[in-house]
């Protein structure tokens, strides 16, 4: 493996600081969308009946509640894929770009909207797995989300390495780097 520019790659603390601001950007966001183009939902939340229902906490949910729940998650779901298609587009998200990281190349040159499109595919194929299932309503893609989703979520960590790198990072060829170290 080439690892020329290892040095100047973005290890696991910047990574993980733009993943908490992008978290809560996204809170926001979600609340506020959800709050305008689901005011009949807001209720799951006021009465504390979305986290109970989600966690099993209190009994069984009514049928109404679940309702709402599915509405709400699924609705918070696709405002995550939008958001972080602005990544694939971009080679940051919002939290990224406060932080002046920007993805790249291995090598450390720049990327392109190719680039960071697979690599969102690849970062993302949990979700995207998932929204195919409940389209195409395949329930074998839905189960093949949530190994995809641990996979990806224990690939994270290999970003701890030397490479600083998550499998996401290594299937699409791409690394994590301060923008101003990027080159060409």
């Amino acid at each position: 493996m080439n690892v020329t520019h290892t040095h100047n790659r973005v290890g696991f603390g910047p990574r993980f600081g733009a993943f908490l601001i992008d978290s809560f950007i996204l809170a926001f966001l979600v609340s506020l969308l959800v709050s305008i183009f689901m005011p009949e939902h807001m209720s799951v939340f006021s009465r504390g009946q979305y986290f109970d229902a989600i966690t099993g906490a209190g009994g069984p949910p009514s049928e109404e509640v679940m309702q709402s729940v599915w509405r709400v998650s699924t609705f918070m779901a696709h405002i995550s894929m939008l958001y972080m298609l602005i990544e694939g587009f971009t080679g940051a998200t919002p939290g990224k770009k406060i932080l002046r990281l920007k993805i790249g190349r291995p090598d450390g040159s720049r990327g392109d909207q190719g680039l960071y499109l697979t690599r969102y595919m690849v970062k993302n194929s949990p979700s995207l797995l998932n929204l195919l299932a409940t389209t195409l309503g395949i329930g074998v893609l839905g189960q093949l989300a949530g190994i995809a989703g641990m996979v990806i979520f224990f690939g994270a960590f290999m970003m701890l390495s030397p490479e600083h790198q998550a499998l996401h990072d290594r299937v699409a060829h791409t690394a994590v780097f301060r923008r101003r170290d990027l080159r060409g």
